[in-house]
């Protein structure tokens, strides 16, 4: 099984490459993170600490804050990737947005 996984990883890594190499620079729009589970944050995670891709790419994550608590996969998740920002090469952005009210949209 751990190797199947590995497998996978290296693939998606490898295609993200691959696509960043033709289609540059890549913005990645995912919404709805507070259902994501430990897979996809962890692929989100190779995508964004992937020092051997070059090319530009961005990852807009967006989430419901109501929603994920300091104990979600999310927030470990961000946490995880802050540390390793300068060391990796890449920043994190966060952008707080309040409710808009029905007059505002």
């Amino acid at each position: 099984m751990a190797a199947g996984h590995e497998r996978w990883k290296y693939v998606f890594r490898v295609l993200a490459r691959v696509m960043n190499t033709f289609f540059t620079p890549i913005v990645l729009v995912l919404d709805d993170l507070q259902w994501a589970d430990a897979s996809s944050l962890e692929v989100i995670d190779l995508l964004i600490s992937d020092m051997g891709n070059v090319n530009a790419l961005m990852i807009i994550g967006c989430y419901r804050s109501n929603e994920v608590g300091p104990t979600h996969a999310l927030s470990s998740t961000k946490l995880d990737l802050s540390s390793r920002q300068e060391r990796c090469n890449f920043s994190i952005t966060n952008i707080r947005l309040e409710s808009i009210r029905p007059s505002e949209a």
